[in-house]
């Protein structure tokens, strides 16, 4: 096995909102989907998992 390292704007366990979404509900991080020149946030939304990039989500603290 090789290490691999990505950085990534949002941990594991990070609180997140989806911007397009009306309802702003919490979703939390989960995981991530990592490809050649991308990676995908896996966020949990009571039970049910979708992946989104970074520009997609955003914290408390970035909802305008």
């Amino acid at each position: 096995m090789k290490p691999l390292l990505i950085y990534v704007k949002y941990a594991i366990g990070d609180i997140v909102y989806l911007k397009t979404d009306p309802t702003p509900y919490p979703r939390i991080v989960v995981g991530y989907l990592v490809s050649e020149g991308q990676t995908l946030y896996r966020v949990d939304l009571m039970g049910t998992v979708t992946e989104h990039y970074h520009f997609e989500l955003e914290t408390s603290e970035e909802i305008c």
